[in-house]
C-alpha cells in the first residue's frame, strides 16, 4: 500500500490494541473483575511491582550476557567481521532448540504458582522431579541429531566450508541441554517469589561472563562466546543446587540431577553406537546441499529411533505420561 514506516506502525498499534475489547468481555463474562474503574491497591500492588522489577532485572541480565556476545567480538576479536559471521550461523540451530523447548516455560509458572500458593509439598516434589526428565527427554531429541549430523547441517546451511564450526555447535547445544533442564526447576523458584539472591547472582554471573568473552575473543573468536556463555549458565545452575534447590524448595538434589542425567547418559551411548556406522559409505551422489540435508535426517533417525525405543523400555517415560502432559 505504500504507506510510511510510521504509518504503517500507527495502524498496527491500533489493531493490536483492538484485542482489549474481547479481552474486556471475556473478563467481565467470567466474572474475574467487578469493575474496569482504576483503583488503588496499594498493598497489592507492591508486591506486584516488587516481583516485576525483579523479573525486568532478571530479564536485563540474561539477555546483556547473551546478546552482547556478538558485540564483544567485534570488539575484542582478531577479525571481528569474520568472528560475528560465524557466531551467527552457529547461533541458528542452539536458538531453535531454545525456542521450541522454551514454550515449556508460559506453561511451568501458572502450574508452580498455584502449587506454592497451595503449600503442597508433595505436589512441587512430583512436579521438579518428573517434568526435569520429561524437558530433558525433550531438549536430548532435538539436541543429540545436531551431534552426530552437526557437519551435515552445518554444510546444507551455509556450505562446507564452514563446517569446521562443527565443534562450537556442539559445545553450544551440549550447554543447551544442561541450561534447559533446570526450566522446571527454575519456574518454582520465579513462584516462590525470592528472587534477590537470584538477581544478585545473576549480574555477577553476567559480568563474569563478559569479562571472559573479553578476553578469550582474542585467541579464541566465536570459540569465546560459547565458552564464556557456557560459564554464565553453570553459575547459574550451581546456585540453583547449591541453594535453591535444598533451601527453598526442599528438594533431593541428587534425584533432580538424576532426572536429567538419565535420559541424557542414554543419548549418548546411542550416540557412540552411531558413531561406529559407516555414514561416509552412503556417498552416492555429488555433495550438494540435498545431499548434506538427506544425510542429516538418516543420521538423525539413526539416533533417534533406538533413542525412544530404549527411553520407553527403561521406563524414563511411558504413554500415560506423554497423555497427562498434554
Amino acid at each position: 500500500m505504500k504507506l510510511p514506516l510510521t504509518t504503517y506502525f500507527f495502524f498496527l498499534t491500533g489493531i493490536v490494541a483492538i484485542l482489549i475489547f474481547p479481552y474486556a468481555y471475556k473478563c467481565k463474562k467470567d466474572q474475574l473483575t467487578i469493575s474496569f474503574r482504576p483503583q488503588a491497591y496499594w498493598k497489592e500492588f507492591k508486591v506486584v511491582l516488587t516481583f516485576s522489577l525483579a523479573i525486568f532485572a532478571l530479564s536485563l541480565f540474561q539477555a546483556t550476557a547473551t546478546q552482547s556476545r556478538p558485540i564483544i567480538l567485534s570488539m575484542f576479536s582478531k577479525d571481528g567481521a569474520s568472528s560475528v559471521a560465524d557466531f551467527r550461523i552457529v547461533e541458528v540451530i542452539p536458538s531453535f532448540i531454545i525456542m521450541l523447548s522454551g514454550t515449556f516455560s508460559g506453561i511451568f509458572l501458572p502450574k508452580t504458582s498455584e502449587m506454592v500458593a497451595r503449600h503442597d509439598q508433595l505436589a512441587i516434589e512430583n512436579f521438579a522431579y518428573k517434568w526435569t526428565r520429561l524437558t530433558t527427554i525433550v531438549v536430548c531429541s532435538l539436541s543429540f541429531p545436531f551431534f552426530i549430523g552437526g557437519r551435515d547441517a552445518l554444510s546444507a546451511y551455509v556450505g562446507s566450508q564452514n563446517a569446521n564450526l562443527y565443534i562450537w555447535l556442539v559445545i553450544w547445544i551440549a550447554t543447551v541441554i544442561i541450561q534447559m533442564h533446570t526450566t522446571p526447576g527454575f519456574a518454582l523458584i520465579l513462584a516462590y517469589g525470592k528472587t534477590k539472591i537470584l538477581v544478585i547472582f545473576t549480574a555477577i554471573s553476567c559480568i563474569i561472563s563478559i569479562i571472559l568473552n573479553c578476553y578469550l575473543s582474542r585467541f579464541l573468536g566465536v570459540g569465546s562466546a560459547i565458552i564464556a556463555y557456557g560459564v554464565y549458565v553453570l553459575l547459574q545452575i550451581g546456585l540453583n543446587y547449591v541453594f535453591f534447590y535444598k533451601k527453598l524448595l526442599k528438594l533431593r538434589r541428587m534425584k533432580l540431577f538424576w532426572d536429567f542425567l538419565a535420559p541424557t547418559l542414554v543419548g549418548i551411548v546411542v550416540l557412540g553406537l552411531c558413531f561406529l556406522i559407516p555414514f561416509n559409505k552412503l556417498s552416492f551422489w555429488n555433495h550438494n546441499r540435498m545431499y548434506y540435508v538427506l544425510m542429516f535426517f538418516i543420521k538423525a533417525l539413526a539416533w533417534f529411533i533406538p533413542y525412544v525405543i530404549l527411553i520407553f523400555s527403561l521406563k524414563l517415560i511411558s504413554f500415560k505420561e506423554i497423555k497427562s502432559a498434554k
